[in-house]
């Protein structure tokens, strides 16, 4: 599989938000594989402390906070997970367990925000991830020009805003359309239970409210022909990589092959096989 994914510039990957509290990233394996190299962004001060100690040839992180390019505040919360550029809305998190205590801001920072498009360190994204709490229609706003270049994206979006000033699933959608992306797959629904009620004295049981979704975007698949070899190869990676979404995967090396002449896509279904 790496000599087939193998090309001649290594997939870049950009991860904002890249605080190391999750599991490991959906990514690793293609860092592993020499077939990737990542840029995270990670502004709050504790967690980009943390992913000091990851830093590596092929890993590399910046503290920026990534918005519209002004100065915000950043609303660091009691659960690292929930700090964000927007003030948490405790009338909608009250209704389900833990989030008076996750969702409880702790520290207001003043910190000045960089656009996506704006970033010198960046010059080019196959793959981008965010996990920014909130700011997800910001940053992608402000980063239209570099995200269109883009194959694939892997965003945490919200159905009913958690924060004030967060767009929903539904907004954050047209802008990735308008850009030329599909909702391929979803990898995580978050589900939450309503207070007061507690199943089997946990708080995670019985749970059935999806909150949020991990979200995959991709470039529209009936314009894979007009991607050019390289992304399409790129592309077919993340997708077998991080996805196990192998059909889709064979599709971008058919495109590939069709471009080029080439013939990585049988040798993608023998390799399967």
């Amino acid at each position: 599989m790496k000599h087939i994914f193998s090309s001649s510039a290594p997939i870049q990957i950009v991860d904002v938000g890249a605080s190391a509290i999750e599991d490991k990233p959906v990514y690793d394996s293609l860092v592993d594989d020499g077939l990737a190299r990542v840029t995270g962004f990670e502004p709050a001060p504790e967690e980009f402390e943390r992913l000091k100690d990851l830093a590596s040839e092929s890993r590399r992180y910046l503290p920026y906070a990534l918005g519209d390019g002004t100065e915000q505040t950043l609303h660091v919360c009691q659960a690292p997970g929930m700090t964000s550029l927007f003030e948490p809305d405790m009338d909608h998190l009250s209704h389900f367990h833990g989030f008076e205590d996750w969702a409880k801001v702790v520290d207001r920072l003043p910190i000045q925000t960089y656009r996506l498009d704006d970033l010198a360190e960046i010059e080019s994204i196959d793959f981008l991830k965010i996990d920014t709490q909130g700011a997800e229609h910001q940053i992608i706003d402000n980063g239209r020009e570099k995200i269109s270049e883009a194959v694939a994206l892997h965003i945490e979006l919200s159905f009913k805003p958690l924060y004030y000033g967060e767009r929903p699933f539904g907004e954050v959608d047209i802008l990735l359309g308008d850009l030329g992306f599909v909702l391929h797959t979803i990898t995580e629904a978050k589900q939450r239970a309503f207070r007061p009620m507690i199943f089997n004295n946990s708080i995670y049981e019985g749970r059935h409210h999806i909150q949020q979704v991990d979200a995959v975007y991709i470039k529209d698949f009936q314009t894979f022909s007009a991607l050019p070899p390289e992304k399409l190869r790129h592309l077919g990676a993340l997708m077998h990589y991080c996805y196990a979404s192998w059909d889709l995967a064979h599709l971008a090396l058919q495109r590939h092959d069709e471009q080029t002449g080439g013939d990585l896509a049988p040798q993608y279904m023998k390799a399967l096989s």
